[in-house]
């Protein structure tokens, strides 16, 4: 009987060495002038006030339209802000629309937030708001 309490506890004790959750990218040692960081996008809803139920997120950087797993490819020497513009639209007949900007800083692992707010323009829920949070990862993903 001790001896299958033991193997037990010495299974639960190796098992609770393994790792959980996200797994992390294992970069080459080497000299490199470049990384390379990965964006990812995540949505909220915080609150909705008979706004509409279909919506769209859009995500811009440098006048160009992104997604979540986007890459930004900077120099490994200097640190820098890069700012992603966020639409968030209410599809209807007349759409709602807020807008805001997610200010990232590019480095290693970082994380942010902005909340956006639609306010509906037209019909009898004139006025009325829903209010998204818009979050964004970054990732050091690679290095050239």
């Amino acid at each position: 009987m001790k001896r299958t309490v033991c193997v037990v506890c010495l299974l639960a004790l190796f098992l609770s060495a393994c790792p959980v959750g996200k797994q992390t990218t294992t970069i080459p040692e080497g000299d490199y002038d470049y990384g390379i960081y990965q964006l990812t996008f995540k949505t909220k809803k915080i609150s909705n006030d008979h706004v509409g139920n279909d919506w769209s997120f859009t995500y811009t950087h440098n006048g160009q339209t992104i997604k979540s797993g986007y890459t930004i490819t900077q120099s490994l020497e200097i640190f820098t802000f890069q700012s992603i513009g966020v639409e968030v639209r209410e599809n209807d007949e007349i759409d709602g629309v807020g807008t805001g900007t997610l200010t990232v800083a590019i480095c290693e692992v970082g994380s942010g937030k902005t909340e956006i707010t639609v306010t509906e323009t037209d019909g009898r829920y004139k006025g009325n708001t829903a209010v998204w949070e818009i979050s964004r990862e970054v990732e050091l993903v690679g290095k050239k």
